[in-house]
């Protein structure tokens, strides 16, 4: 076993909630909202073919073509909440991919709101962008504005979730100037 950390707290055996919880605080907030718009083009996408008579084709076609997808997030999330070793939110990394890439499916069946979904795909895209911008270069240290951003991440995570040693130069500059080191 190994020890893990999680919101203040120590254990040997591990959370279940650890991975959900560190995909909630490490997150961007607009790719919550991405997903969101994604979903809802799914959704109506899947209702406007319900109306024609063919709503259960089209869920079943779409289903069936990120399958993969579906099941690599699936397997892999239920491996990451089941297993004890909470060791940090880079395990997580792996799902990423395969959520954008069903965002983008989804954003793409269907004219949902047409020139207003694209509005809000790129405020939400120019939101991502700066999140990113402002926590540059300490990507690693990312936390979202839930959690209280980058200077309280250490409340909610440590070890990997937040620092492999990135910026020990930084940390050396900083021992010196207050007479530590």
């Amino acid at each position: 076993s190994r020890s893990a950390f999680l919101r203040g707290s120590y254990s040997r055996a591990g959370w279940v909630s650890f991975f959900p919880y560190a995909f909630a605080v490490k997150t961007p907030l607009a790719a919550f909202g991405l997903w969101a718009v994604a979903a809802l083009c799914a959704v109506t996408h899947w209702r406007r073919a319900a109306r024609d008579g063919s709503g259960g084709r089209a869920v079943a076609l779409s289903l069936y073509r990120t399958a993969p997808l579906w099941v690599l997030i699936g397997v892999y999330g239920w491996a990451s909440i089941t297993s004890q070793l909470n060791i940090g939110h880079r395990h997580l990394l792996v799902l990423y991919p395969a959520l954008y890439v069903l965002a983008g499916a989804a954003a793409g069946t269907t004219a949902v709101g047409g020139r207003l979904r694209g509005g809000v795909v790129a405020a939400l895209l120019a939101a991502f962008a700066l999140e990113s911008f402002f926590v540059r270069p300490h990507y690693l240290a990312f936390f979202n504005a839930l959690a209280g951003g980058p200077r309280n991440g250490h409340r909610h995570l440590v070890d990997s979730s937040l620092d492999w040693g990135q910026d020990l130069a930084g940390l050396a500059r900083w021992l010196r100037a207050e007479g530590l080191g």
